[in-house]
């Protein structure tokens, strides 16, 4: 099994219940997106996948995982290709090989010309665009995603969007993905919940995964009356 499993989980800080005694599975092999209001639990629900925060009760399955956060927390003294090649180190140890994946990798997210800038040298969508690359190319079961176009233009978010659909389609995960964009859900999403209520539980709200993900037409009748059902929704 590899997917992210909650059994009876019980969690909680500041005297603040967060969940009790939830159980969930999130759908193997599609991307699985959380909306939901802010501090409801979202990034606790990733930390909690990562191992990062321990529940009180119940248990957590989650097998290795990639993760891209908020910010790119790419190295600043690091280039664009070392910042990939340090995560890929121990995937893949013979160097010629290591070098292959990430050139290739480049070439295909148009991104090539920038493997040997610094962080500092690029925009906030190349920024997020070598991220995302660095995570799809980590050979993990699982990948997290908090808002990893958070900040960003809609026209960069939309173009950031279509490069996610690319790498999934080369390599498939189980995924979560976190985001507040409902026009980013729509794009990406196989299933999208709203995570609600304190103590929080998970609730379905739309089933895309018979709509193929690479040929969405979002301003069609049918994405145009999901749209504006998921805003009514998810008011955030």
């Amino acid at each position: 099994m590899s997917t992210v499993t909650f059994d009876k989980v019980t969690f909680g800080y500041d005297n603040k219940q967060i969940f009790s005694d939830f159980s969930f599975v999130f759908n193997l092999d599609c991307v699985n997106v959380v909306m939901g209001d802010s501090g409801v639990g979202k990034s606790t629900l990733l930390r909690l996948s990562m191992g990062l925060n321990k529940p009180s009760q119940g248990q957590i399955y989650c097998p290795e995982c990639s993760v891209v956060f908020q910010e790119s927390r790419l190295v600043e003294q690091l280039t664009v290709f070392d910042n990939i090649d340090i995560v890929l180190h121990r995937a893949y140890p013979d160097k010629k090989q290591r070098t292959k994946i990430i050139v290739n990798a480049l070439q295909k997210a148009d991104i090539l010309q920038y493997a040997k800038r610094y962080p500092q040298q690029l925009s906030g969508g190349q920024r997020r665009r070598a991220a995302l690359l660095r995570a799809f190319l980590y050979p993990s079961q699982v990948m997290l995603l908090d808002e990893p176009f958070r900040g960003l233009d809609n026209a960069i978010k939309q173009s950031l969007a279509k490069d996610f659909l690319m790498w999934y389609g080369d390599t498939p995960k189980t995924v979560i993905f976190v985001t507040h964009d409902v026009e980013v859900a729509m794009t990406v999403g196989d299933y999208i919940y709203k995570l609600q209520d304190n103590p929080a539980n998970m609730r379905l709200l739309c089933d895309l995964s018979t709509v193929d993900k690479q040929n969405r037409d979002l301003y069609s009748p049918y994405f145009n009356k999901l749209r504006q059902q998921l805003n009514n929704v998810c008011e955030m």
